[in-house]
């Protein structure tokens, strides 16, 4: 439920998000985390709307009093900032809210940009169902009277929009590379990051440029944002070999007794003992391994496919688990997520793209 509150452990909580109900109407909400350490408050992401904006200003109130704030951004992606203004608020000496300057280039940009991208590569108005394929016909018109980029520019705006208000607090942003970087131990495994405290900051930079996870020690825990999503690459400004390298480091952890509990930005689950971290780690690269095992295999079959006809064959193989866990984001969460991840992935894996622009056909490299 959105805004609910859980408490994971003693002092360290989750306030959920939500998906959207109706992709066109509601907003994709990212869960938040807060840890409060002696008298040092943390909160990692904040989501989006004034439901889930409540929820944390409640668990922040109960937590006073403080005297330093940290407000940590696992990336800038909308879904996980539209809240940040509630840092004004917070009663507290000291305050701080860190995000990696890479987010800063594309923080308005970055979802322009990756349609900007895709669109050499299939249409991005086409293959939706009702009632969005009507809408579609919308930047259809404008894209033949006014240009792609004006097109793409109406459809970004649009998305957007139900994501409102959106405070992102840019002006109490500070990057994190300002701060002393150092080699983070955590028992083997090293990270590139930073220690606040009692937080360790690790770079991953997989699923967008700026992507940053965080380790509680006292409990063990770790949060991992977007970084366990399903889709490895999500987006053009995915790169899925860091993904997979920071999901392995995580397994390596967790094998280890270093992580008995972890929780991510899009699913309302706690994982609570080691095996069970290892396990849903394990079977998240297996699902990324099988969906390429049948994009390879379907077009061994029927040779180069365009990216919708890529998704239609694997749409028809949901009842393998692999798929079926992918496909669970796709309408009505997000009519083209699915699309966009699967000319993404194509794209990373080296698979060659040719024909007529918006009707690129898609070859796996000769192995």
């Amino acid at each position: 439920m959105l805004g609910e509150i859980v408490e994971i452990k003693k002092n360290l909580w989750i306030v959920y998000g939500a998906p959207p109900k109706h992709a066109s109407k509601s907003p994709d909400v990212a869960n938040a985390i807060v840890y409060k350490a002696e008298d040092r408050l943390y909160v990692i992401d904040t989501g989006v709307g004034p439901t889930m904006r409540q929820s944390l200003e409640r668990v922040i109130e109960s937590t006073y009093p403080i005297s330093e704030f940290y407000l940590l951004n696992s990336h800038l992606h909308i879904d996980h900032i539209c809240n940040n203004k509630i840092i004004d608020n917070v009663q507290a000496e000291k305050k701080h809210h860190y995000v990696s300057e890479a987010g800063f280039a594309s923080l308005n940009t970055y979802i322009y940009e990756g349609l900007l991208t895709l669109d050499d590569y299939y249409d991005l108005f086409s293959g939706y169902s009702y009632p969005y394929n009507m809408k579609m016909m919308f930047y259809k018109l404008t894209r033949t009277f006014r240009g792609h980029k004006k097109a793409i520019e109406a459809f970004v705006k649009m998305g957007v929009k139900k994501y409102k208000p959106v405070h992102t607090s840019r002006h109490t942003m500070q990057p994190l590379e300002l701060q002393p970087d150092s080699e983070v131990l955590i028992g083997d495994i090293a990270w590139k990051g930073w220690d606040l405290n009692d937080i360790k900051v690790l770079e991953v930079r997989g699923h967008s440029p700026d992507e940053l996870i965080f380790y509680i020690p006292e409990h063990k825990f770790i949060f991992a944002a977007d970084l366990t999503h399903e889709l490895i690459p999500m987006y053009p400004t995915t790169h899925r070999e860091q993904s997979i390298e920071g999901i392995q480091r995580c397994i390596a952890m967790a094998g280890v007794g270093d992580i008995e509990a972890l929780a991510d930005g899009h699913h309302h689950k706690v994982y609570t003992t080691s095996a069970d971290v290892v396990g849903r780690l394990e079977k998240l690269l297996a699902n990324n391994h099988r969906f390429i095992e049948l994009m390879e295999g379907i077009a061994r079959e029927r040779g180069a496919l365009t990216v919708d006809e890529m998704y239609e064959a694997l749409k028809n193989r949901q009842h393998d688990s692999a798929i079926e866990a992918h496909f669970k984001w796709d309408f009505p969460r997000s009519p083209s997520t699915l699309r966009s991840f699967i000319c993404t992935l194509m794209l990373e894996l080296g698979w060659s793209a040719e024909g007529k622009l918006r009707e690129k056909r898609f070859s796996p490299p000769t192995k």
